[in-house]
């Protein structure tokens, strides 16, 4: 027998462990893996894991040459068997698959907890369902500092139902979030840790400059249940009055709804009424206002001034070709202030806020902004795409958007979505749905400052 055929096998051992070694890679790269082992530990298991699996494809090898070497010169092989060798390298093989299957199960379980707001909440409370209570507060404080917003959003939910200060200094900060139904969460969740905390953050929502956030505030104003204590109405008057001003109609409607409650005048006014009765309503506010404000006896409430989201994460980088055949890239759009817009012909918000954006654009796209469309789903692809824009006056830069750009911003559950990114690339605002020019102004004059 020619002891050159079996030399052959030597490429099959070294194939082996090259993918032992690739497994024990992926496993060791699984950001699943890494919460749950310290770097060193990981490290170590690597290289042990490697050296391992070489010397007993090495020790196989030599093995099966020498054996077959001393048959073609008719002896017989005396050296030790290559059962042990082999069956320590099949043992090795069988402990990284069972890693990697460890790996695999927790990057699912992680894909969970950072995909959208909703899959993000029922995916931590089944992790929740799994360890001590004890562990829950701790894990909770950590993901509500998570890169990913739709886990921030489920750690925000669930951290209203673990009462003492660390919770309630967690969701007041989660108030300072970028995306905007994370602070949404934050200000519905505060008052039941901390109602006075949580009443103090209301009436600084009133004063925001996400015209939405004022929505959110001035309905649950008028939630009893939420801030029990009778003298809380009354604290919220002077912040209510201002609000009457406001220049969303649902704010003013909703002010006057708890204004009349409170004070037992019957001046309120339905959100169908004209203009015109609406700021009759407000006159006859403001009129009452002005005899009463000076002797205006309930106590005042702490740092009510509006309160600015602050950067958080860098925006993902990808590129896409736009309508006119050119490349677009987040990475080339470094010292410019950049709107994503996510949104699609067929969707009847996303279509309403056009005359919005296309506002923006002429105002301030010679200031530092660019608005990028992401057009999501359309039934007529590009071309019919742009033949809707050129339609409807849309003037800013727009692509189709591919499903790998949906999942590196959350995996957008609904349109429209704008994301604001400043001049380094970090994202400053998220708004899930339709917005108002003024919202979009107020936050990009900040971004350009």
């Amino acid at each position: 027998m020619n002891i050159y055929r079996h030399k052959r096998i030597l490429p099959v051992f070294a194939s082996l462990g090259l993918m032992v070694w690739a497994r024990a890679v992926s496993a060791h790269e699984s950001e699943a893996v890494q919460p749950h082992f310290p770097a060193v530990v990981r490290t170590l298991s690597l290289v042990a894991v490697t050296v391992v699996t070489s010397l007993l494809c090495g020790l196989l090898a030599y093995q099966f040459v020498q054996k077959a070497a001393a048959k073609k010169r008719g002896e017989s092989y005396r050296g030790r068997s290559p059962k042990p060798f082999l069956f320590a390298l099949l043992g090795c093989v069988a402990l990284v698959l069972a890693v990697q299957r460890f790996a695999v199960k927790a990057d699912s379980e992680l894909d969970a907890l950072r995909g959208a707001p909703d899959d993000a909440q029922f995916a931590l409370t089944d992790k929740l369902a799994t360890i001590p209570n004890e562990q829950h507060k701790p894990l909770l404080l950590r993901y509500a500092q998570d890169e990913n917003g739709g886990l921030r959003y489920a750690a925000v939910d669930a951290l209203a139902a673990v009462l003492g200060k660390e919770s309630a200094d967690a969701v007041e900060a989660a108030f300072l979030d970028p995306v905007y139904t994370v602070r949404e969460k934050a200000l519905y969740s505060l008052p039941k840790l901390d109602p006075e905390r949580g009443l103090s953050l209301l009436l600084s929502a009133l004063h925001d400059e996400d015209t939405q956030i004022r929505e959110d505030a001035s309905l649950l104003a008028t939630s009893r249940s939420v801030f029990p204590d009778p003298q809380t109405p009354r604290r919220m008057v002077p912040t209510l009055m201002d609000a009457l001003d406001d220049t969303s109609g649902l704010v003013v409607v909703n002010s006057v709804r708890v204004l009349a409650k409170t004070t037992g005048n019957n001046w309120t006014v339905s959100p169908l009424a004209p203009e015109a009765e609406r700021k009759k309503i407000v006159a006859k506010w403001k009129t009452w206002w002005q005899t009463k404000r000076a002797n205006w006896d309930a106590p005042p409430v702490a740092n009510t001034a509006p309160r600015q989201p602050l950067a958080k994460a860098m925006a993902p980088d990808f590129s896409l070709r736009d309508w006119n055949g050119k490349t677009f890239s987040m990475a080339e759009q470094r010292g410019r202030v950049t709107l994503l817009n996510f949104w699609g012909t067929w969707c009847s918000p996303c279509v309403q806020e056009i005359p919005e954006l296309v506002r923006l654009d002429t105002e301030y796209r010679s200031k530092g902004l660019d608005i990028v469309g992401l057009a999501l789903n359309e039934p007529d692809g590009e071309r019919g795409l742009q033949k809707w824009c050129r339609g409807h006056g849309v003037t800013y830069r727009q692509a189709i958007c591919s499903s790998y750009v949906q999942d590196i911003f959350g995996d957008l559950e609904g349109v429209p979505v704008s994301i604001l990114i400043g001049r380094d690339g970090r994202i400053l605002r998220q708004w899930d749905g339709l917005r108002d020019y003024e919202t979009f102004r107020k936050a990009v004059e900040h971004a350009l400052k």
